[in-house]
This record gives structure tokens, C-alpha cells and sequence, in this order.
């Protein structure tokens, strides 16, 4: 019995330090640097590129925001695109940063941080749910609205069966020049949304070539040229910027109590599980997911990046044939 005792104290002390272990405070300096880190990728200012056009005057960013709403109200009254805007959208496309890109970037997490989605409140018409409201965010009008493509390629449309082919033309390369930059700040689903542009462009603007003077086709092939030379070479930074917004999305509730992030697009997604304060098991948790997503490695998805290869093939048959080949 007594020479069994220091082996009882060995297994007991075995037992404290275990336990010791299992109730550690979890170390989220490292997980708090990733998200300081995907902030300040998700803040970063727009990038600086070519312009496909010579800009007649300095439009502000928050000019062109203003524009953007009002052109996205103008499509909820079914009333016809101002003239006035659409230059104002020129003119912000044709500066050398891509401002209108950062502005149409999608809200779709961000929108969805601000909702919590498993409230049911009642209300005097009924249970209304949070996916109810969501949805309704999602039709209000803001800078990223769907559908200004098809707004631009129908006054291109427009102008071209009038015979004012340069305005057309110009209309249909202002698209591009938006796709263009909507790939340059956004992320996968920004990138997506740009692919469908562009194929719609090929698909109203291709027939206007024929009936257009070679003069403004041979424009419209060195507007297309600047802006093929400047997109994306690869997914790696659509990438990136959505990885950075998934981490913000994802473990924001780790964040340093203390930190404020650069831009409410970031301060959104970090918010986006916020509530009770976290217990150490929930700390515990968190630095455990986040470890297994560091360590993983993604790839390009090949189905978006034949996508995207695709796309920029239909780019090249539109300047191929703006060029007469």
C-alpha cells in the first residue's frame, strides 16, 4: 500500500495538469492580428488603373454614389435613366481609380451582419422574419443595386437605333469599363455578377458594329484594348478580398473588444455574431476553428476560373470584331 502512494500522487498530479490544461485561457493575439489584417484588405482604397476615356472633369466619390441611387430610383419608377447621371457614371469610370468598382461591391454579407436571421418578431400584420426584412434590404436602392448593366445597354440600345453610334458604343464600353472595375476591388460573387455583364454587352452591343462607322468602331476597339489590358490576370485577388471578408464574417467576435476597424464595411462584417459576451469555451472554440482554416490552403475553384477565362474570351471576340477581324 505505501509503495503505491507516490504512484496515486504521480496519476493525481497527471489529473491537475490535464485539467490545468483544459481550462487555459485560449491565446487570440494571433487570430486578432488575422482579423486586423483582413480589415485592412477589406478597407484598402480603391485601386489605381488606365482609363479607357479622357475625362472631362473630377467627379466625387460621393458624387458618383449620389448617382448611383438616383439611377437605381429612376429604375424603380420605370422612369428613363437621366442623361445627367449616366455622365456623372462616365465621368467616374473614365477617372484613374477605380471608385465605382469599391462602390458596387456586394453588400450580401454585409447586409446580412445587420439582420439577426433567426428573430421572429410578431407584429400586427403577423409573424414577420428576420429573412423577410433581409430580403427586403435587398431591394433597396444603394450604390451596388442589380441591374445597372442592363439600365446602361438599354440607352445604348436606344441611341444606337436613333443612329448616334458613338454615344452607343460609348455606352457599351462604359459596362465594360464597370465590370472592368468591379473585378479589380470585389471578390468572388462581385466577379460573377461582372461575367454576366460582360457577356451581355457582347450580346447588345456586337450588332450595333455593323450599323456603326468604322471611325467609332475603330474607338470603341481601342477603349475595349485599355480596359482587356487591366483586368485581372488571376482569381487571386477576388480571392483574397473574400477570404479577408469570410474571416471578418466568421470569427469578428474574437476581435479585440477594444479596436475599431477602418470602415464600417469591415466594423458590419465583424459585428455580424456579435451578442452576449464570449464564455472561455467559446474562446476555446473560436481559436480552434480558426487554426483549422489557417492551415488550409484553398484553390481556385475550376469552374469559376474557366469562368472567368470564358468571359474574357468573349471580350476578346467583341474587340476582335470591332476591329473588323
Amino acid at each position: 500500500m505505501l509503495r503505491a502512494m507516490p504512484r496515486g500522487r504521480h496519476v493525481v498530479a497527471g489529473l491537475v495538469a490535464l485539467g490545468l490544461t483544459a481550462c487555459r485561457e485560449p491565446d487570440l493575439a494571433p487570430l486578432r492580428a488575422d482579423l486586423s489584417s483582413s480589415a485592412t484588405r477589406v478597407c484598402a482604397p480603391p485601386v489605381a488603373r488606365p482609363s479607357h476615356s479622357t475625362p472631362k472633369r473630377g467627379v466625387t466619390r460621393a458624387e458618383l454614389e449620389a448617382a448611383l441611387v438616383k439611377l437605381c430610383e429612376q429604375q424603380e419608377a420605370r422612369a428613363e435613366a437621366s442623361t445627367e447621371l449616366l455622365e456623372v457614371l462616365h465621368e467616374g469610370l473614365a477617372q484613374d481609380v477605380a471608385v465605382a468598382g469599391d462602390l458596387r461591391r456586394s453588400r450580401m454579407m454585409v447586409d446580412a451582419a445587420r439582420i439577426d436571421l433567426e428573430a421572429i418578431r410578431p407584429s400586427a400584420q403577423g409573424l414577420r422574419t428576420a429573412e423577410e426584412a433581409l430580403a427586403r434590404s435587398a431591394t433597396r436602392c444603394g450604390p451596388s443595386w442589380a441591374g445597372l448593366d442592363r439600365l446602361v445597354l438599354a440607352r445604348a440600345s436606344a441611341q444606337s437605333k436613333a443612329g448616334h453610334a458613338a454615344e452607343a458604343l460609348a455606352l457599351c464600353a462604359d459596362v465594360i469599363a464597370l465590370a472592368r472595375d468591379e473585378d479589380l476591388t470585389g471578390g468572388l460573387t462581385d466577379l460573377l455578377l461582372a461575367n454576366g455583364q460582360i457577356q451581355r454587352v457582347y450580346e447588345v452591343c456586337g450588332p450595333m458594329l455593323e450599323r456603326s462607322p468604322a471611325e467609332e468602331r475603330a474607338r470603341f476597339a481601342r477603349s475595349l484594348t485599355v480596359l482587356r489590358g487591366t483586368f485581372p490576370a488571376s482569381l487571386d485577388g477576388p480571392m483574397q478580398r473574400d477570404r479577408a471578408e469570410m474571416m471578418l464574417f466568421t470569427f469578428g467576435r474574437a476581435r479585440d473588444p477594444g479596436q475599431a476597424f477602418a470602415c464600417d464595411r469591415a466594423g458590419s462584417l465583424a459585428a455580424a455574431s456579435d451578442g452576449k459576451p464570449l464564455t472561455r469555451g467559446e474562446r476555446v472554440d473560436l481559436e480552434r476553428a480558426w487554426s483549422v482554416v489557417r492551415a488550409e490552403t484553398a484553390a481556385p475553384d475550376e469552374t469559376l476560373r474557366t469562368a472567368y477565362e470564358m468571359t474574357l474570351r468573349v471580350l476578346d471576340n467583341l474587340i476582335a470584331q470591332a476591329r473588323g477581324g
